[in-house]
Formats: C-alpha cells, sequence, structure tokens
C-alpha cells in the first residue's frame, strides 16, 4: 500500500512496479491495484487506513463483542476453557492493536464479564 497525495506520483509508482515485477514474470492483480482519494480511507487487512490513522473496520468490531457473548455463555455452561477464551481475546487485542483502538479496548474489555455457573 502507498499512500501519497499526488496522483501523477501514485501512476509513476504503479509504472516502476509493473516494471519491475515483469523482470519477476509477475503481475499486479487489474482489480486489487487501483490509485484512489484516500478520504474515507481503504480497507485493508481487516482496517480501514487513511492518511493520518488507522480504524478497525466496524463489523470486525461487531463480531468480536457477539465472539465475547458467546465465549461467556459457553465458560459459564463449563464448555469452553479459559485457556481458549484468553487466547482467543488476546489475538484480536493484538489485531486491534495495530489500528487507533486504545480508547475502544479500554472500552470493550472492561465490560466483560464471565461467571461460572
Amino acid at each position: 500500500m502507498i499512500l501519497h497525495d499526488n496522483k501523477d506520483f501514485l501512476w509513476h509508482v504503479k509504472t516502476e512496479v509493473q516494471r519491475y515485477l515483469e523482470r519477476l514474470r509477475l503481475l499486479l492483480h487489474e482489480n486489487k491495484c487501483r490509485i484512489f482519494r484516500t478520504g474515507k480511507g481503504i480497507p485493508f487487512l481487516g482496517l480501514v487506513v487513511s492518511k493520518d490513522r488507522r480504524r478497525l473496520k466496524g463489523s470486525n468490531v461487531i463480531k468480536f463483542k457477539q465472539r465475547l457473548k458467546r465465549f461467556q455463555i459457553a465458560y459459564g455452561n463449563g464448555a469452553m476453557e479459559w485457556s481458549h477464551i484468553i487466547q482467543s481475546i488476546r489475538s484480536w487485542i493484538g489485531h486491534a492493536k495495530h489500528a487507533d483502538t486504545v480508547r475502544l479496548r479500554d472500552m470493550i474489555i472492561p465490560e466483560v464479564v464471565f461467571i461460572v455457573f
């Protein structure tokens, strides 16, 4: 991913990358190598990347909250071990740390309580 304010510069970079890849007998994917405005951000690896920040996709946060609720129920019923739950939570936090999510993580994680029935 290359971000820049000058569209001409980006076209030049794309041309140079294509030339380099041709020497390796490789091609850029037509639908995946695009040049467009970055004002709203670009979806990339579960994040929305813009010039000055990285955010998690909204669907990523919603799915994680749903997963936490399923974990709470499963743990409460004794159907899931704590080690599996904490591993999954740490994995998501590791992914979320690649974005600007300090406040989001501080909001989501403390509201989750695991009780064994």
